[in-house]
């Protein structure tokens, strides 16, 4: 397999692993917000990964949005849509573990929503970008 094709495949995998966790943040959206919130993160983190697969910019074990987005050059032009996510770079604790008094934190209905739509526009600016 030549690197081209590696690449290629790579590619392909993070914008289906994205599809499957957007499906499943939108199927669990209305009945159990918290974990929406994770897959919808991520979801972006794997359409970031991709598109630092395209651009040939490694990316290393960081689930960070903010700290992938920084690889990204200043100019690129979905580094923004990206950095918009940032604050879903703690979902994977904030919303699945209990905060340090015991309690459970939860996004509003409505932050899950937009969260969707604007992973859904993102998408498409990824496959574009990607030209898939």
């Amino acid at each position: 397999m030549t690197a081209e094709s590696q690449q290629r495949a790579r590619i392909a995998s993070f914008l289906q692993l994205a599809q499957e966790e957007f499906e499943a943040a939108d199927k669990l959206s209305g009945p159990l917000p918290r974990q929406a919130a994770y897959f919808v993160q991520q979801s972006v983190e794997k359409l970031l990964r991709a598109v630092l697969e395209k651009e040939g910019i490694a990316a290393g074990p960081s689930h960070n949005i903010r700290y992938l987005c920084e690889l990204l050059p200043d100019h690129h032009l979905l580094k923004s849509s990206f950095v918009a996510f940032d604050p879903l770079s703690a979902a994977s604790t904030r919303y699945r573990y209990p905060n340090p008094s015991g309690g459970l934190s939860s996004p509003a209905a409505a932050d899950v929503h937009d969260w969707l739509v604007r992973l859904r526009a993102l998408r498409e600016q990824v496959k574009a970008h990607i030209q898939i």
